[in-house]
């Protein structure tokens, strides 16, 4: 639970930082959004009339939150590479 809190929270934190940081500035919208389908399916998971699909709403949310970790780590492996300086 502690750690769905934090991600929920890392989510909209990293969201309001990437508009103030220019070549992170149009990743603010789709983090805010990610942050938005990630409390979404997790109140869709406490809710018991989604009993039968409560397994395939917990796997969306894993699988959003996983593209969109993986989306950043890639993000930033472009910007590093960017910016190396030849020796």
């Amino acid at each position: 639970m502690v750690c769905l809190l934090l991600l929920i929270g890392a989510l909209f934190l990293t969201a309001r930082a990437y508009r103030r940081l220019p070549a992170w500035a149009g990743w603010a919208a789709p983090t805010r959004w990610t942050g938005l389908l990630v409390v979404l399916g997790l109140l869709g998971v406490a809710l018991p009339v989604t009993g039968p699909v409560h397994g395939l709403l917990q796997r969306g949310v894993a699988l959003v939150s996983a593209v969109w970790g993986a989306a950043v780590a890639w993000r930033v492996h472009v910007l590093s590479r960017r910016n190396e300086r030849p020796a």
